[in-house]
């Protein structure tokens, strides 16, 4: 089965990028295609889903393409975990575990090492937010946009136990080394950060696709490393 994969940053809930005048080539995909999106989906956003939401899911979910999302920092962690069915799929390649949101639309599980066609992929949610004084717990900020030490011991763990090795790696945060290429220094270390450069030194990729920064660049200080926002790219 053949698949394209294509990729793009935080949505915040504004999904117009995907419209046939923004994103024409969507027409040409198939639900054997994949749209990751890399953190800050927002468009699940309030306790349970009201008219507006509803209308937006399932807009995607009638998108030619199927949608994998990964967890950012700015989601409603409990309307994820309350509302939608977790469950194994198999695209092809490897199950994995996600969230259901529609036939067609998953939020990717934090840690996942899967395979689709012949690519392996490795999803790993999730950022510190830096407004967070500003927000209201559970309302607006939720505990979980931070991993727990398990989860990260058990990414850890599943990626030694495929030697270390995989072609894409996919995150809403970036690895603390290239943060500091971003911000010229001017950063502060968390342990989100310092655990992603923890894979990032130890770990055999052919690409690492972020968000969560806003801005779209490639290939950040020469290494192969991108943070994306509003641009759409296919991985090849």
């Amino acid at each position: 089965m053949k698949h394209r994969f294509f990729i793009t940053g935080d949505t915040h809930g504004r999904i117009e990028r995907f419209s046939s005048k923004n994103f024409p080539l969507g027409r040409n995909l198939n639900k054997n295609d994949i749209m990751f999106i890399a953190g800050d989906f927002g468009l699940i956003w309030r306790n349970e889903e009201d008219d507006e939401e509803k209308y937006w899911l399932n807009w995607l979910d009638n998108c030619s393409w199927t949608t994998l999302i990964i967890l950012g920092n700015h989601e409603n962690y409990n309307a994820i975990k309350n509302n939608y069915q977790e469950i194994e799929i198999n695209i092809d390649g490897t199950p994995f575990k996600a969230y259901k949101v529609r036939n067609s639309v998953f939020i990717v599980k934090r840690g996942q090492y899967f395979k689709i066609g012949e690519k392996t992929f490795f999803c790993f949610g999730g950022a510190r937010s830096i407004d967070k004084e500003s927000r209201i717990v559970n309302v607006s900020w939720w505990e979980d946009e931070l991993p727990n030490f398990k989860e990260c011991d058990d990414a850890l763990n599943i990626l030694a136990a495929h030697s270390n090795k995989v072609d894409y790696i996919i995150t809403h945060e970036v690895p603390f080394d290239i943060i500091k290429i971003l911000y010229q220094n001017n950063c502060t270390k968390d342990y989100m950060s310092a655990f992603l450069s923890e894979i990032y030194n130890k770990v055999n990729y052919s690409q690492w696709y972020g968000g969560h920064h806003h801005k779209n660049l490639m290939n950040i200080g020469n290494t192969n490393v991108n943070i994306l926002y509003t641009d759409i790219i296919e991985i090849k």
